[in-house]
């Protein structure tokens, strides 16, 4: 049976649950899914193994008896036959309760809504909040390029309302998408992404395909700001001259100073470097 990827019948929560697979003779596969797969390991013991291929690990049935009754298959939750043993009937332990977070009652504000949402299991039961913000800060545009995950909507939603906020997911949850997509609603006109040069194209392109440039201005583009230049190449100064990005140290000096008259090159920028040195007249550079 085909599933949306946008119903999927699980929350951000269930997916840090691993996924056990009864694989008959007294033997499972657990797959990690988003739990930390250290953690799987100690939980299972020393038996389990890891198998790469297919991502999950193999371990004895037993290494689960202890595990939430709710996480175990069904073939595995009133009776558990090992290969050599004797029959064991597996208890379910207590009910786990997840920590309480104190949740502001009938909030007002996108500030006291943000709260709530960022801390939200998910979206059922928080209707207002998310009315409150939608409502201070809008909401996913029609021309953004795909329809986000609910909790990244809402993570969205909690960075545009404004306050301190620390967007703080897993690798892979599409954290760009969501600080993209708070940018619209807050309807920056100029953006700046600081990140290490490896994720540089990832941004680029991901701001490519949510249509951003085109939906802030005719002629607005991207540009990546690489060690020593600027691609592409910025526009004339109205003046005639070039703007110039002034860092105090945008790229390491490397060659020495040449001999008067001589070129130079980008690791020539040095800093206090006077405007005049790098080809641009005093006074007339932008920043």
């Amino acid at each position: 049976m085909a599933i949306d990827a946008f119903d999927f019948p699980e929350t951000l929560s269930s997916l840090h649950q691993p996924i056990i697979h009864d694989i008959g003779r007294g033997r499972i596969e657990v797959y990690p899914r988003l739990a930390d797969p250290t953690d799987v390991a100690f939980d299972l013991g020393e038996e389990a193994t890891f198998d790469a291929r297919r991502g999950a690990f193999l371990a004895p049935a037993g290494a689960v008896s202890d595990w939430p009754i709710s996480m175990l298959p069904a073939s595995l939750r009133a009776v558990q036959k090992e290969s050599t043993g004797p029959t064991r009937v597996l208890e379910a332990p207590e009910a786990e309760t997840a920590p309480e977070v104190a949740r502001i009652l009938n909030p007002t504000t996108p500030e006291e809504a943000a709260y709530n949402a960022s801390v939200a299991p998910g979206i059922e039961g928080y209707e207002r909040e998310i009315d409150i913000l939608t409502a201070a800060v809008g909401d996913v545009p029609d021309w953004f390029g795909m329809d986000p995950y609910p909790y990244q909507r809402i993570g969205a939603l909690c960075i545009a309302a404004g306050g301190r906020r620390l967007l703080a997911d897993a690798p892979g949850l599409g954290k760009s998408v969501q600080a993209i997509l708070a940018g619209v609603l807050l309807g920056a006109r100029r953006w700046i992404v600081v990140c290490p040069p490896v994720a540089q194209s990832n941004w680029a392109a991901e701001i490519e395909r949510r249509r951003v440039p085109e939906n802030l201005h005719p002629e607005a583009g991207i540009a990546v700001i690489r060690p020593g230049r600027k691609v592409p190449e910025p526009p004339p100064h109205r003046h005639g001259h070039r703007h110039r990005l002034t860092a105090g140290r945008a790229v390491p000096a490397r060659t020495a100073r040449g001999p008067p008259g001589a070129e130079r090159g980008p690791a020539d920028l040095r800093r206090g470097a006077p405007s005049e040195e790098l080809g641009v007249p005093a006074g007339q550079d932008d920043a």
